[in-house]
């Protein structure tokens, strides 16, 4: 009777664990922060490629990115809230318009945003005819955290870390909640 005592809490240990996924952490100790993704995924991290740092976190056709990016210098006196209105527009190709903004706070109470964006789609040259126009697309979310401190990647200053998974708004639902999750879990080192 013993013996089975003895092995029944790390046999539910292992019940309960079993049941839920393996959670790995990614640190950016450049611009220190953590989020917490699922071991599923694989990750690919980079290190200072032109005007961001940060890692891809891959299953599947599923990918999210999370990096630290940096603004053109002449954001550089602008907060944090205001870039962010405009952040994806000036940072993606094709992106046009914010679409909208809603205040996001992680579970370590870091706060930043939820925004969803509109996207110009791109017609190939070679594809190009007269009177067509390009379609419109609501693309997002995309998550948006202030970094830790005033920080530059070259000339650059860092105005904000970015979460996002570049999918159309409604597709893909489960990269959607783990997109969430990982945000849920933004916090700083």
């Amino acid at each position: 009777m013993k013996s089975i005592i003895k092995l029944l809490p790390p046999l539910l240990l292992f019940v309960i664990l079993g049941c839920a996924s393996p959670e790995k952490v990614y640190r950016n100790k450049s611009f220190d922060f953590s989020v917490t993704y699922s071991s599923q995924y694989k990750i690919k991290e980079f290190k200072f490629e032109e005007i961001q740092t940060g890692a891809e976190l891959t299953e599947g056709k599923k990918t999210i990115s999370i990096r630290a990016m940096g603004a053109g210098t002449m954001y550089d006196g602008m907060s944090f809230d205001e870039y962010v209105k405009i952040a994806a527009s000036v940072e993606i190709q094709n992106f046009d318009k914010l679409v909208s903004l809603e205040s996001f706070v992680s579970q370590a109470g870091v706060r930043g945003y939820k925004t969803y964006w509109e996207v110009i789609e791109i017609i190939p040259p070679d594809e190009w005819k007269e009177g067509m126009v390009p379609d419109r697309n609501t693309v997002g979310p995309i998550y948006y955290f202030p970094p830790k401190e005033k920080k530059y990647i070259g000339q650059q200053p860092v105005k904000v870390i970015m979460i996002d998974s570049y999918v159309q708004s409604g597709k893909e639902k489960s990269i959607l909640e783990d997109l969430e999750k990982i945000a849920e879990s933004f916090e700083y080192l």
